[in-house]
C-alpha cells in the first residue's frame, strides 16, 4: 500500500515588502527555504500528497503578503491548504486562495487524501490573539467525522488545545476546549491533532490522541518555563513537519529546512 504524506508548514508570518518580522526575522527568505525542502521531500518521498499551513501567514493580514505566500509557493506540486491563525484576517486569506463562503466565516476545510481524511478547524478570534472553536464548528466537526468512521483522520488547528508549560504563549492559547476534546474523543478515527501558533516542536497527548506542536521556518519561541519570562523567540533552524500513513501507523518527523551538508553513508562500501 502507498504511503499517504502530509507537510506541514506553519507560522510564516510574512509582511508586504518583504519586511522583517519583529524587525528580525527574514520569513521570506524562510518561507522560500521551506519550500525548496518541500519540493525536496517530493522527490526523496515519492510525493507529497498534501500541504497544510495551520496559521499565520502573515504577520498583519495584508492582501500583498498573502499573494506573496502564493508567489512563494508556487513551485510545491501538492495542494495546499490552510486555516488562519491569530495574526491572519479571513477576509484577504480567503481572496488569494480563491476560497468559497462568507468573507468573516470561520475558513474550516476538510479533504480525502491520499488513505487520510485531513480536517482544519480555523481557531482564530477576529481581533484577538487568543483562540476558540464555536458550538457550531464542534458541530460541523462532529457531522464530518461521523463519515467514514474506519479512515483515519489529520485534525489541524492553529491554537494548541493544551498547555505548552510556555507561559507567555499559553496566555494567548485556545480557550474552553471541553467540547472540542469531547468531540474529538468521539471519533476514534482521529489519529493526530497537529497545531501550529507556538513556533517550536513539541508533542504531548490530548483528548486521548497523539498532539504535536510543529515548529516554523524563520524563527521558534524561546525555550523558557520560568513564571516571569519574557514573550521573546530565537532564530533558530528553520523547520516543517512530515506527516506520514503508511499500513495501518502514523509516523511524524520534524525536518529541517536549513541547508546543510550531506548526505553521507553510514558504513563506507
Amino acid at each position: 500500500m502507498r504511503a499517504t504524506t502530509i507537510v506541514q508548514l506553519t507560522d510564516t508570518h510574512l509582511l508586504a515588502g518583504g519586511a522583517k518580522a519583529y524587525g528580525a526575522a527574514d520569513t521570506d527568505a524562510g518561507l522560500a527555504r521551506a519550500v525548496g525542502h518541500i519540493v525536496d521531500l517530493d522527490a526523496r518521498l515519492a510525493g507529497v500528497d498534501a500541504v497544510v499551513v495551520s496559521g499565520d501567514l502573515t504577520d498583519a493580514g495584508e492582501p500583498e503578503a498573502y499573494g506573496r505566500f502564493r508567489e512563494l509557493t508556487a513551485a510545491i506540486r501538492a495542494p495546499i491548504f490552510v486555516i488562519p491563525g491569530n495574526h491572519d484576517l479571513r477576509a484577504p486569506l480567503r481572496a488569494a486562495f480563491g476560497l468559497a463562503g462568507d468573507a468573516a466565516a470561520p475558513v474550516d476545510f476538510a479533504a480525502d487524501v491520499g488513505a487520510l481524511t485531513l480536517v482544519g478547524l480555523d481557531t482564530s478570534v477576529p481581533g484577538a490573539a487568543h483562540g476558540a472553536v464555536s458550538a457550531a464548528q464542534v458541530a460541523w466537526l462532529d457531522e464530518t467525522l461521523g463519515g467514514q468512521p474506519d479512515r483515519p483522520a489529520l485534525l489541524f488547528l492553529h491554537h494548541p488545545p493544551f498547555t505548552t508549560g510556555l507561559d507567555f504563549m499559553d496566555a494567548i492559547g485556545l480557550r474552553d476546549a471541553e467540547a472540542l476534546e469531547a468531540a474529538v474523543r468521539r471519533h476514534p478515527r482521529v489519529r493526530l491533532v497537529a497545531c501550529g501558533h507556538v513556533h517550536r516542536a513539541m508533542a504531548t497527548v490530548w483528548a486521548g490522541r497523539p498532539a504535536v506542536i510543529a515548529p516554523a521556518p524563520t524563527h521558534s519561541a524561546r525555550i523558557d518555563l520560568r513564571a516571569d519570562a519574557v514573550a521573546s523567540f530565537d532564530l533558530d533552524p528553520g523547520a516543517v513537519m512530515v506527516h506520514r500513513w503508511r499500513g495501518d501507523a502514523l509516523v511524524s518527523h520534524v525536518s529541517s529546512t536549513e541547508p546543510a551538508p550531506g548526505p553521507f553513508p553510514f558504513y563506507a562500501e
